[in-house]
């Protein structure tokens, strides 16, 4: 399976159409899932509308875990096209756009070091990765995070020559510099010193190759250093100018918050409440599967790597810079006591760039199987959620679909994907590329409308809200509530309710005792009861979302009644 042959004109076209329809599929045919997605959809709409652009706000109190800039993009998505699309379809653009600006990002920087045709092949390999395409089609800071890190080292890998086999003129296109401390300070921007931190670990990799090749001295120039520190003046100006806005309109402790217990509570486990505290060795079972379907041949361009590295040959720029990234960012993850999977998107190009330039010309048979068998896969499970809303009255469930024009589209494209794999034209790892981006369409666009009829929480929410509309006099206060419940009211029923802090307080509430509020909408999770104060509460809803959480209205005990009274009266 040759993997370097030339790729057609038409061939590179269709991959491009396709890593574009996979992008969008399955972004407006479902509702907000948790865990992440209600948070952030009801921080850029509290943006949108309250048009505070220094501090995020989850339901009108300050957020403080990421800075604005993701939310600042998305609530403009929200202005722009919220209307058009609807919201919440909108604000998962934001993401999709995200993605399809860090694909055309890992074509530039293949393109400095790579053939053409491996940078293409990289770039179409991270678009079929299925830890990018899970990223991708969620409403994740995470995604804004990837684009600036690989953009900002695509400028300074421009800057340092990597495009450039011999050492001279070393740093000629150092003009790139500044643009890379921009960019810088968007990663910054979007998720805090994490993303400068893995630019600046890239970096010692490119930096480490050009004196290799060139020494120390064209660092040194006067050209160089100017640009040097325009970048560090531009990223220090962007950064600074917002951290200095943050403190004076938020005030030391919430900066405090934010600096501290977000950035260094988090790394050493400190900021227990901010949860998924993970062992060393986490991250050790997820990449390989986010790296699927194109684990075979990155590891055996690790393999070899880290072979070069033992016996001390001289390795590619490149390879060198990449190795870094990816190495070098893996660990700052392991060692962090926070992990979770999604963080490991940001070095998903850099694997992507690794395996299509180790690749042989000619793919091993693991690699070869593995492919198979992933194709396989996507077969059988595009044909079973085609056939789903047939197949569902069969097994005593009511069918969750009607067939309709989106199930014959799906059908059609699952058969095109088989046309293209049986085929003998063109090599099969083009073939192969062709047929998985079909099928991920397919899935995305099939499956996300089957899966949100048991995880959306958006139609609780708003019948919660009608709920709660019919009774204008009720002033509810929250309790046990988390942050996708209170992130839910807020999004769909425009709805915030005031903390309650603590069990007496509720006891007084439900009693009729309390001098404000008269009621409370209360949340219990599975193996986590809420504890109600004992009495007969007066239930104006319940309802259930997914099997762990259960929502509650409660009144307090004679409330109905004094209303019903004056009703009559």
């Amino acid at each position: 399976m040759n993997v370097t042959k030339e790729y057609s004109g038409t061939t590179a076209f269709l991959i491009a159409g396709l890593i574009f329809i996979v992008s969008i599929s399955g972004i407006t045919n479902h509702d907000l899932w948790t865990p992440d997605e209600p948070r952030e959809a009801a921080i850029a709409l509290s943006m949108n509308k309250s048009g505070n652009l220094v501090i995020p706000e989850l339901a009108g109190k300050p957020f403080v875990e990421k800075p604005p800039l993701f939310y600042i993009i998305s609530s403009a998505f929200l202005g722009l096209l919220g209307n058009f699309i609807g919201n919440t379809a909108a604000l998962r653009l934001t993401s999709a756009c995200f993605g399809l600006g860090t694909i055309l990002f890992t074509f530039l920087l293949g393109s400095m070091f790579l053939e053409r045709r491996r940078a293409l092949l990289a770039a179409a390999m991270l678009a079929t990765t299925f830890g990018f395409v899970h990223v991708t089609h969620w409403l994740l800071v995470d995604n804004a995070l990837m684009f600036f890190v690989i953009a900002a080292i695509w400028a300074l890998a421009g800057s340092y020559g990597l495009a450039q086999s011999r050492p001279e003129p070393a740093l000629a296109h150092s003009a790139l510099l500044p643009l890379a401390g921009l960019l810088a300070a968007g990663a910054f921007l979007t998720k805090g010193l994490v993303g400068p931190v893995i630019i600046a670990i890239a970096w010692l990799g490119l930096l480490t190759a050009f004196l290799n090749r060139a020494g120390w001295k064209p660092i040194f120039a006067s050209k160089s250093i100017l640009f040097h520190l325009g970048s560090l003046a531009v990223f220090l100006l962007i950064t600074g100018g917002w951290v200095w806005l943050f403190y004076r309109q938020g005030g030391p402790e919430l900066f405090r918050e934010w600096w501290w217990n977000n950035h260094f509570g988090r790394f050493s486990g400190q900021s227990t409440h901010l949860g998924h505290i993970s062992p060393w060795y986490y991250y050790l079972g997820v990449l390989p599967v986010y790296l699927l379907p194109w684990l075979a041949p990155f590891a055996s361009a690790l393999m070899d790597f880290l072979k070069k590295i033992w016996r001390r040959e001289a390795l590619p720029a490149g390879m060198l810079m990449l190795g870094f990234w990816i190495l070098g960012t893996f660990a700052l993850f392991s060692v962090s006591a926070t992990k979770r999977e999604i963080y490991l998107c940001v070095i998903l190009p850099a694997c992507a760039l690794f395996s299509a330039a180790g690749m042989q010309e000619n793919t091993s048979r693991t690699s070869g199987l593995i492919l198979r068998i992933w194709l396989a896969l996507f077969f059988a499970a595009a044909i079973l959620g085609i056939a789903a809303p047939v197949l569902a009255p069969w097994f005593g469930s009511p069918a969750p679909l009607r067939p309709g024009g989106m199930h014959f589209t799906a059908l059609a494209a699952t058969a095109a994907a088989l046309v293209i794999v049986l085929a003998k034209r063109p090599a099969f790892i083009p073939r192969f590329l062709l047929a998985a981006l079909a099928l991920y369409a397919v899935l995305l666009t099939v499956y996300c409308p089957l899966v949100d009829a048991y995880k959306s929480y958006g139609g609780t929410f708003r019948a919660a809200g009608q709920a709660i509309a019919k009774y204008p006099g009720l002033k509810l206060g929250a309790w046990n509530l988390d942050e996708t419940t209170v992130a839910g009211f807020y999004y769909y029923c425009d709805l915030t309710f005031t903390a309650i802090g603590d069990r007496a307080t509720l006891a007084d509430i439900l009693a009729g005792r309390h001098g404000t509020l008269n009621g409370a909408v209360t949340l219990q999770k599975k193996d986590d009861p809420i504890n109600l104060p004992a009495g007969e509460n007066q239930v104006i809803f319940e309802g259930r979302m997914g099997k762990r959480r259960l929502i509650r209205v409660l009144a307090a005990q004679d409330w109905q009644m004094k209303c019903i009274m004056k009703n009559a009266e």
